[in-house]
């Protein structure tokens, strides 16, 4: 049963990212390998849009490609670790020892030595040297945050060249121009959003907030309501929703009264708050659920319902480079398929569980449910408060 969990959680890796500008993200990368295994199988390898494996199941574990290259473990307790490409060449220069991200982000990997943090560009030359105490994912203008000593935060270019001073007690990540930063005004910390040059467009206050993307920005009230603001500070949506997350394919998700929905940026509730279930878009679609006894469907931005999956089914993943995994459970283990956008069958595998750990069907639900749940729950005000005292 582990194994099987942490199959699955593999392949839920790419959902919670939402839809890609371009291919320097795991999200956005354009390698179209898909991770498989066999029947019965215990090591996974690679199939490609046809459904023939393309890289033979060889890993104990793998992650998904970013970059062009993909993180992946030998077979053993002891395995290297180590990135392959879609021809299953090894990268040269990368010292598995050192590993601190699983995945690049916008050219650009960080490593670790000792405790201290450094980058590699996708050549795995170090172009920022391992001088920091903290180093945050490249952004998509190319900053990531940096900390020399842990506590006094900033931001460097993807050369290491310092471009915001390190007057933050916390600087989130930049989406769209924008990042939150956190300061300690007189005993007191505050939040504020700054644009590129480090100037602030919302000044620092008691309020929480979230980088939405798309030059939006998320505030949760006294009340802990979720509204939404633009990168001006001015109200476009009332504080009313109980979570919400940042934007993918022009929407974001939220959630009111126990059911989920989807906002454009001007606010409109562009599809109605009616699912139990719901994911991120992704590729312009999300995985929806109306209610318990309900199958999940597959709805594109005008929530119209692409298709329907089967009674028994749940998703393993959204769709990425035109596929997407479902999951679902058998007497004796659990089916995995692959599926194209018309829900016809690419590959399948199913994996015989030890029935001394066998879980029951209604643990299989609650594992897509965690999933399907998790992106505006796990997204929510990362950068709160809370987080930096």
């Amino acid at each position: 049963m582990k194994k099987i969990f942490y199959v699955f959680a593999l392949l839920c890796a790419v959902v919670l990212t939402g839809c890609s500008k371009d291919s320097l993200t795991p999200e956005g990368d354009k390698t179209q390998l898909w991770m498989a295994m066999e029947d019965n199988g215990e090591l996974m390898g690679f199939i490609n849009a046809q459904g023939k494996f393309a890289i033979k199941p060889q890993y104990s574990d793998v992650y998904s490609f970013s970059c062009g290259w993909c993180l992946v473990k030998e077979e053993g307790l002891n395995g290297e670790r180590k990135f392959i490409d879609k021809n299953n060449k090894s990268a040269r220069g990368f010292d598995e020892e050192n590993l601190s991200d699983r995945f690049f982000y916008y050219d650009r990997l960080t490593f670790r030595d000792g405790d201290y943090y450094g980058k590699y560009d996708r050549n795995f030359n170090k172009v920022i040297k391992a001088d920091y105490k903290s180093l945050g994912a490249t952004a998509d203008n190319g900053y990531c945050s940096y900390s020399e000593d842990g506590k006094n935060y900033g931001y460097l270019d993807k050369n290491g060249k310092e471009v915001i001073n390190d007057d933050f007690v916390y600087a989130g990540d930049f989406a769209d121009g924008i990042a939150i930063v956190n300061e300690k005004i007189n005993d007191t910390y505050k939040i504020g959003v700054i644009d590129a040059k480090g100037n602030y467009l919302i000044e620092p206050q008691n309020k929480e907030l979230m980088n939405m993307g798309e030059g939006r920005v998320g505030f949760r009230n006294s009340k802990g309501k979720y509204g939404m603001m633009d990168k001006n500070g001015n109200d476009i949506v009332e504080a009313k929703y109980d979570y919400g997350s940042p934007f993918s394919c022009g929407l974001a998700l939220v959630y009111k009264d126990g059911k989920y929905g989807f906002i454009n940026t001007r606010g409109d509730e562009v599809i109605d708050i009616r699912y139990i279930m719901a994911t991120d878009f992704m590729e312009d679609m999300a995985w929806v659920q109306k209610n318990e006894d309900s199958k999940v469907e597959l709805i594109n931005k005008r929530g119209d319902v692409i298709l329907s999956l089967k009674a028994s089914e749940f998703p393993g993943s959204s769709f990425h480079n035109g596929l997407a995994l479902v999951v679902s459970e058998s007497e004796s283990g659990y089916i995995y398929r692959y599926i194209n956008k018309k829900g016809d069958q690419i590959y399948k595998w199913e994996y015989v569980r030890n029935n001394d750990y066998a879980p029951k069907r209604e643990n299989l639900r609650e594992m897509s449910k965690r999933e399907m749940l998790g992106t505006a729950k796990g997204y929510l005000f990362k950068q709160n408060l809370e987080e930096v005292r």
